[in-house]
């Protein structure tokens, strides 16, 4: 869903409640993949964002889902292929 810029700033601008909601929440999306960066290992990082985005492989290119995790493209595409050929590869 995709919302015009200009509406989207004059509904922030409208309602302060909603504005703190947002960024409280962006906020916690941010600092949570703060720590996963530390605290998971790249296969982990993946595997977690899958079952929070199972389509995220349609809308973006694997270039930048390995950006997103931190990895370089190679090293994800080793993380899919050890998942491809092992049963504990949650989404099959």
């Amino acid at each position: 869903m995709m919302c015009p810029a200009a509406e989207f700033k004059h509904l922030l601008e409208k309602s302060p409640m909603q504005r703190q909601i947002l960024t409280e929440s962006l906020f916690r999306q941010a600092y949570t993949q703060y720590l996963d960066l530390y605290r998971l290992s790249p296969k982990e990082r993946y595997l977690a964002l899958l079952r929070r985005c199972p389509d995220i492989l349609q809308n973006i290119t694997l270039k930048e889902l390995a950006s997103y995790l931190q990895i370089t493209p190679t090293h994800l595409s080793r993380i899919r292929k050890e998942l491809t050929f092992t049963d504990t590869f949650p989404f099959s």
